[in-house]
């Protein structure tokens, strides 16, 4: 379900309670409260939304991980942010993906965001690359090159401000999802990831079931929860034996195999994003997904990426 708000407020206290709506475990501090202020306005769905904010005074915020993609551009004035052991000063376009993430100003700004929920960006690359897209790993922070951070902005604009700002517009589903989904798209053709240069499949090959699109959308949606097969063929409405049928049919391996497959990603990127000097470990980040058995853990990783998990995290 679509929806649009504003709001605006000169009290940290309030500022943080609403923006925990949008942003999981958010705290916020300033060191001058008589000069804090930030107004937002926000529109999108569930999968995908945007938000505009102008921020005054100086502050200090964080997270404690969000399931989506964060695509934040500061287009006035300037903020440190500090995301998987990377610390970098942002004018301009950066995503952030799904971990906790920590910001500092000292003076007023200006940024627009775009959250992409993690399981939405899935099933679209899916839906595009087939099998190939089923995991999808961002590789850099940064666009691709200038001219791709201006077809982002183009991309982001266009929707914001011609389909997001329009009540009839934003709440038109069909304008809404194509609108959506050609963002999503965007976003998977400017930023570094694992999806470039695969080519879509042939024949329409890509074009999963809906009970498939289903199951996995509920693996992804509960991947840190011990799910059983039977659960998620309830979610897919399906037997258990059909669920197994369809898996082997369309992507040739089981679900406990595909469940498997995306837990390694999620580790996978959180190993790449994590930094050993904050007191990550492997072995967290694996209990983290599911993988309870730490030796298991490494040699299904070794076989997968071709590195153990020490070496990732060590990046």
């Amino acid at each position: 379900m679509q929806y649009s708000r504003a709001w605006a407020t000169t009290q940290p206290e309030e500022a943080e309670e609403r923006l925990a709506e949008m942003y999981g475990g958010f705290r916020l501090e300033t060191g001058d409260p008589r000069r804090f202020g930030v107004s937002v306005a926000e529109a999108g769905d569930a999968t995908v939304s945007f938000a505009s904010m102008e921020w005054t005074g100086d502050g200090h915020a964080r997270t404690d991980g969000n399931p989506f993609f964060l695509a934040g551009d500061v287009y006035r004035g300037d903020v440190s942010l500090r995301s998987g052991g990377e610390t970098f000063d942002v004018g301009g376009v950066v995503l952030l993906p799904p971990h906790a993430v920590e910001a500092r100003w000292t003076r007023a700004h200006r940024t627009r965001a775009v959250r992409v929920e993690r399981s939405g960006l899935l099933a679209f690359a899916r839906d595009h690359l087939g099998s190939a897209g089923g995991a999808v790993t961002f590789t850099a922070a940064r666009p691709i090159s200038p001219v791709h951070e201006l077809l982002w902005r183009s991309a982001e604009r266009h929707i914001r401000e011609d389909v997001a700002a329009h009540d009839e517009l934003l709440h038109n589903d069909l304008i809404w999802e194509a609108a959506a989904r050609h963002l999503v798209g965007t976003l998977l053709t400017v930023f570094p990831n694992s999806t470039l240069g695969v080519e879509p499949a042939a024949d329409g090959a890509h074009a999963l079931p809906a009970t498939i699109r289903r199951a996995i959308a509920f693996m992804e949606e509960h991947l840190s929860e011990p799910i059983s097969t039977a659960d998620i063929a309830e979610a897919a409405r399906l037997s258990p034996r059909g669920l197994q049928d369809a898996f082997r049919r369309m992507l040739d391996r089981t679900p406990t195999e595909q469940l498997r497959l995306l837990r390694l990603e999620a580790a996978r990127s959180d190993l790449l994003n994590a930094d050993p000097a904050d007191g990550a470990t492997v072995a967290a980040i694996a209990r983290r997904w599911g993988f309870a058995h730490g030796p298991r853990f490494s040699a299904a990783y070794r076989e997968r990426y071709g590195e153990t998990p020490r070496e990732t995290l060590r990046r």
